[in-house]
């Protein structure tokens, strides 16, 4: 074999790569591909929309947070992961929160994607309160028109 028929064939794309998968792979792909459905469904949308317009009017935009606010935020995150966990047991026989979570751990570096970005995100309290703010915002009829960024000198 030539070197340049040689090179041609490093350069080219690989379509299909075959990787020896697990039983554990299947539950991961299966959860995960579960979790994709539920999170983007109307109804688990509607359900969010419907708690962050029922508890918006206490959030302020200042700095300093009250103690509301976590007592709120607590209330989301076991109303969001009891959404999860019930879906998850319906689509999924024998499907359990502690196992889910110990194939997380193991899988810590293959944790990416939108499905993973979304789910840190309803845990994470800045994003929570902003997302709040800007219900009640809409709520009052105002657009929030700020711009995130940094000045280019």
């Amino acid at each position: 074999m030539e070197e340049k028929d040689f090179l041609d064939m490093e350069n080219e794309e690989t379509f299909f790569e075959h990787t020896s998968k697990t039983s554990e792979d299947d539950e991961f792909d299966c959860i995960i591909g579960s979790l994709e459905e539920l999170l983007f469904e109307e109804k688990f949308m509607d359900g969010q929309s419907s708690f962050f317009e029922k508890h918006c009017e206490v959030f302020e935009d200042h700095a300093e947070n009250k103690l509301e606010y976590t007592e709120i935020f607590n209330q989301y995150k076991n109303y969001t992961e009891d959404v999860i966990e019930r879906s998850l047991r319906s689509r999924i026989s024998g499907f359990t929160m502690r196992r889910f979570e110990k194939i997380l751990l193991s899988r810590s570096d293959q944790l990416s994607g939108e499905v993973f970005d979304l789910l840190l995100s309803l845990a994470d309290f800045s994003e929570f309160k902003e997302t709040m703010l800007s219900y009640k915002n809409k709520s009052k009829g105002q657009l929030d028109l700020s711009i995130c960024g940094h000045h280019l000198k």
